[in-house]
């Protein structure tokens, strides 16, 4: 049975990058104790948080494009919630490893069934660990 992994990294070697900060997810496909990258995936909120820094747009500009901004900092580009966006971006990996994770985050991860690891360390070295972990929890 294979399943996939989230991995926030800014430089694509080491999980470094905190959930929130995280504008894109390297995704590994697990087969086993065996994974291989498979795609570098954009967050959906990167690109609102991108357009207001590098353009100079509001919140309320996205509300215009139906992003779901409402600019209070309590609902994402997604409109849902303050991470769903993100959440919805590793919607179908099991887990996600990240730096750091706020709680209101890792409990929108837990409701979709995904876990989430805060660890800094090299990814392979994370991969390697969480593999054998998952392995081992469906086997009982």
């Amino acid at each position: 049975m294979s399943y996939r992994i989230a991995v926030a990294s800014g430089d694509g070697k080491t999980v470094d990058t905190g959930f929130g900060a995280a504008e894109d997810f390297l995704i590994y496909e697990v087969n086993g104790t065996e994974y291989r990258l498979l795609e570098k995936r954009k967050c959906l909120c990167s690109v609102s948080r991108n357009a207001d820094v590098d353009q100079g747009t509001s919140c309320a500009d996205h509300e215009n494009n139906a992003s779901g901004c409402d600019g209070d900092g309590n609902t994402d580009c997604r409109g849902h919630g303050k991470h769903s966006g993100m959440v919805s971006a590793v919607s179908d990996c099991k887990c996600v490893l990240c730096k750091k994770i706020g709680y209101g985050a890792q409990k929108e991860l837990e409701r979709k069934g995904i876990l989430s690891f805060d660890i800094e360390m090299d990814i392979d070295e994370a991969l390697k660990k969480i593999v054998i972990y998952i392995d081992k929890a469906l086997k009982y």
